[in-house]
């Protein structure tokens, strides 16, 4: 005996088929026929509203209108802002906790408790735009749900990711509070004393210590002495080479450069079995330099 489930609707554009018809054959086979047709307006194949789908948008028939001629023109269509005005309300209603208004401080205290920053590249614009708009403003501004949306309409899956904790931290002000107190506890550590075979390491007071993080999410926090430049030395290694690897490629990249410690020299320059040009350099290093 075979239990039989119903299919779901598959979307091809704004069309979608469906099965209409159910029988079994002699062989013990399934029969379906399956129509063509467009689903019921105000509900897509998924059940979502359709107004709220970046997926699916049943476009309006065109408005056509005579002018004074008897010429039948188009008129324009009319497109809402943002890409997805209800779930920018949505998220709106879930910062503010259902109040209609929030005022500018508070929504920036909650912006960074999701460990997203206003210096984030990927905020410049809103918070530009923000930044005027309150600067242009004599009293202090509270926003509202059309404000929201016309500054961070653009921004609006990033944020939907930060408030529904769906970035990798995903309480970040508690993950925040263990690495403060990770930092207290190493800052009474004063034994040890400062690199001195470096002249640019020697420069530099022991009292200093500072911890900075961002995850893959872009979520960021700095704690101590943090805004004072340091000398990286072997430290950027990395860094140039995950910058290396974004422009060219790991296989050519790793044509040139180790990735594996050698027991030769950081800087040696050699000719590999080929006769080709090879470089020690380690991104990845135990000692000095």
């Amino acid at each position: 005996m075979h239990r039989f489930k119903s299919l779901p609707c598959f979307t091809a554009g704004v069309c979608h088929f469906r099965p209409v018809n159910f029988s079994r054959r002699q062989d013990g086979c399934a029969n379906w026929q399956w129509k063509w047709q467009l689903p019921p307006r105000g509900r897509a194949a998924s059940g979502v509203s359709c107004g709220r789908t970046p997926l699916l948008n049943l476009s309006k028939p065109e408005v056509k209108k005579a002018n004074e001629n008897g010429d039948v023109q188009k008129e324009p269509r009319k497109h809402k802002p943002g890409l997805m005005p209800g779930l920018e309300d949505m998220l709106f209603y879930t910062i503010t906790e259902g109040h209609e208004q929030i005022p500018i401080p508070k929504f920036i205290s909650a912006l960074k408790s999701t460990g997203l920053l206003t210096s984030d590249p990927r905020l410049k614009y809103c918070m530009d735009l923000l930044r005027e708009t309150v600067q242009s403003s004599s009293t202090g501004v509270t926003m509202d749900r059309h404000l929201f949306r016309k500054f961070f309409g653009s921004n609006i899956v990033l944020l939907t990711q930060a408030f529904r904790k769906k970035f990798v931290i995903p309480d970040f002000e508690v993950f925040s509070s263990h690495i403060n107190r990770l930092y207290d506890n190493a800052r009474k550590r004063t034994s040890g004393k400062v690199a001195d075979y470096i002249p640019q390491l020697a420069k530099f007071s022991p009292d200093l210590w500072g911890v900075s993080l961002c995850t893959v999410d872009g979520q960021r926090h700095s704690v101590g002495d943090t805004k004072i430049p340091f000398c990286l030395q072997s430290c950027i290694k990395p860094l140039e080479y995950g910058i290396a690897i974004n422009e060219f490629s790991t296989d050519y990249v790793h044509q040139y450069v180790g990735k594996e410690p050698s027991g030769l020299r950081f800087n040696k320059v050699f000719l590999n079995e080929e006769g080709e040009y090879r470089s020690n350099m380690q991104v990845f290093q135990s000692g000095p330099n």
